[in-house]
């Protein structure tokens, strides 16, 4: 059984796993419920290509996630419980499966959430475990979410200092205006 990794931060998406296919992913938080005409649409005009990155039938609803999402006008982000529901952080986490994996499977997922979201985190693991069928690109992938935990966004940037080689610095801001910017050769 594989694990992701997912911190839906407030302007980035970031999810990682530990082999197979892609390694690492970041898009923006953005998120977009399609109707079904403007789905088929996008799918019909994309022709034999399929539909750019971002475009996805989540458990037979259209989405549009990510950088695709933000071309789609104004979205709003969702914040504290309102966050932490199967349509917005699940969905968020079906899209970071379908870019990671080339095949479905079983999955577990440890998301993060930032200190003062503690109190939802039975929230959190609802909105990701179970089945996702997913069709992107022309493909469908079936995924099944049997265990989910959390941990805090702070500790989470800790741990990818201490526990890898590297860590990344990601180049765009989040909403507090700053970003925990370790390297490890600090701490070497």
């Amino acid at each position: 059984m594989s694990v992701m990794i997912l911190n839906a931060g407030n302007s980035i998406i970031k999810a990682k796993i530990t082999r197979r296919e892609r390694e690492e992913i970041a898009f923006p938080h953005a998120i977009k419920q399609l109707t079904e005409a403007d789905y088929t649409n996008v799918v019909s005009w994309a022709g034999v290509a399929g539909p750019p990155a971002g475009y996805l039938r989540i458990n037979d609803l259209p989405y549009v996630v990510g950088e695709s999402a933000e071309r789609h006008g104004v979205h709003v982000q969702r914040t504290g419980a309102a966050c932490y529901t199967r349509d917005y952080y699940g969905t968020f986490a079906a899209s970071a499966l379908a870019r990671l994996y080339e095949r479905g499977g079983e999955i577990m997922v440890f998301g993060s959430h930032p200190p003062g979201d503690v109190n939802f985190h039975q929230d959190l693991m609802r909105a990701v475990i179970g089945d996702w069928q997913i069709e992107t690109n022309g493909s469908e992938r079936h995924f099944r979410v049997t265990y989910a935990n959390i941990f805090d966004k702070p500790v989470g940037g800790l741990m990818n200092v201490l526990l890898t080689d590297r860590c990344i610095h990601q180049s765009r801001q989040g909403r507090a205006g700053y970003w925990l910017d370790l390297r490890r050769e600090q701490f070497l």
